[in-house]
């Protein structure tokens, strides 16, 4: 008897992958050790601890706030897929679209934790902010940045790695299973959404930015 995986198995599982990976964020990455190396020269050792403090604090309050991030993403991301395709298709199962990009979720989360792992390995003093801020396999790691490029301008480049393609690619590989579309149809989709919440997350990172000035 075949046994089929059901969406919210799916989705428990990345929700113990996800919260794992924030735990080894905060407890093996980012260590007092990091932040005294990357601030000792800039402010003084009772405002760096007081940052250390900050930042455990932001990843204490994420175990709390990443099941309904996790959710809304998810539900966010199905619905921006499958909207233009209400105009194609006659009949476009949500439940589908939404199990496809849990599963391409992997990817992501393949990098998070890849990124962890290269941080965690390198000596302290061999760390600083461009290197905690790099994608791995990114076109981030092609341009050498020397502190003049913004934190919208990082993001995007960061955009450009091997874990965005494989979400794009499990995502064409699955609708082009599932359901009558062109080749060309499903590519202009990807395209169009990724494209879509990089100029959402360029937009968001500019209003963070002017907001703190």
């Amino acid at each position: 008897m075949k046994i089929k995986i059901q969406n919210w198995q799916i989705f428990c599982g990345l929700l113990i992958l996800n919260l794992m990976i924030i735990w080894f964020y905060k407890e093996c990455v980012f260590r007092y050790e990091i932040f005294y190396n990357l601030l000792k020269d800039q402010i003084d050792l009772s405002r760096i601890e007081h940052q250390v403090e900050i930042i455990r604090r932001w990843f204490d309050l994420n175990y709390l706030l990443v099941p309904v991030t996790m959710l809304f993403r998810f539900t966010f991301v199905s619905f921006i897929l499958q909207f233009p395709l209400l105009f194609i298709l006659d009949h476009v199962p949500f439940d589908k679209i939404f199990r496809t990009v849990m599963i391409a979720s992997l990817a992501i989360s393949a990098g998070s934790i890849i990124q962890g792992l290269i941080l965690f390995l390198q000596p302290i003093d061999m760390l600083d902010a461009q290197t905690l801020n790099q994608i791995p396999l990114s076109l981030a790691n092609l341009v050498q940045n020397n502190g003049d490029l913004s934190n919208s301008t990082q993001m995007v480049i960061n955009s450009f790695n091997l874990f965005e393609f494989i979400w794009c690619a499990i995502i064409y590989f699955k609708f082009k299973a599932q359901m009558i579309l062109k080749d060309v149809d499903i590519l202009l989709l990807i395209f169009g959404v990724w494209l879509f919440f990089l100029i959402m997350q360029w937009v968001f990172i500019e209003i963070l930015t002017l907001l703190s000035l």
